[in-house]
């Protein structure tokens, strides 16, 4: 797989990842998403998976957990 751009946090985004589902990574929703759909998370490995529920065929993000945690630190402190 070809890299095709690159994540501030530490992250690359790798496109077609999401099309293995006989192999592929185990997907999570959100929680918050609700049913219209938001962000879905993966564990593999030392990476974490981020994607967009609604484009299950589209980019995958892949972080180091230290990211990842990062991020959602980040997002939680901005949180009201």
């Amino acid at each position: 797989m070809a890299l095709r751009s690159g994540f501030a946090s530490g992250g690359a985004v790798f496109p077609g990842l999401a099309r293995r589902p006989e192999r592929g990574p185990r997907w999570r929703k959100a929680s918050a998403s609700g049913s219209s759909g938001c962000v879905e998370v993966a564990g593999s490995g030392a990476a974490v998976l981020v994607r967009d529920s609604k484009d299950v065929e589209g980019p995958v993000v892949v972080m180091t957990r230290a990211a990842f945690a990062g991020l959602v630190a980040g997002i939680r402190g901005r949180v009201g």
